[in-house]
């Protein structure tokens, strides 16, 4: 079964990425702040990672991801300008530190 992870799960986005792919039948898990509402996620369907991607260095991404054969990343807002594009420089940083053999496939939002 392919593993999935799921960054920024808890938007609106994020929980129907999350929903489509269970319903897929990827084994499911999700970066998502401490602060969330962890019944917002089925424990039972979805494993919970914790951290803030703003303030994750890219050797911690990268280390997560290695555990992943697809990476999607549903985080942040374009709206937000400066911020969303250091989040996806974040997330690509953590991709790139990864050997290409062992790269996930990613999708950015």
């Amino acid at each position: 079964m392919n593993r999935i992870l799921v960054l920024g799960a808890n938007g609106a986005l994020g929980r129907h990425i999350v929903r489509q792919a269970i319903s897929a039948g990827f084994a499911v898990s999700v970066l998502v702040r401490k602060e969330v509402n962890e019944r917002a996620f089925d424990a039972s369907s979805v494993t919970l990672h914790y951290g803030d991607l703003a303030q994750m260095s890219t050797e911690a991404l990268a280390k997560l991801f290695l555990e992943y054969q697809v990476v999607v990343n549903a985080a942040g807002y374009v709206g937000e300008g400066q911020q969303f594009v250091d989040l996806v420089d974040r997330t690509v940083g953590g991709l790139e530190k990864i050997g290409e053999a062992s790269r996930p496939v990613s999708s950015a939002s």
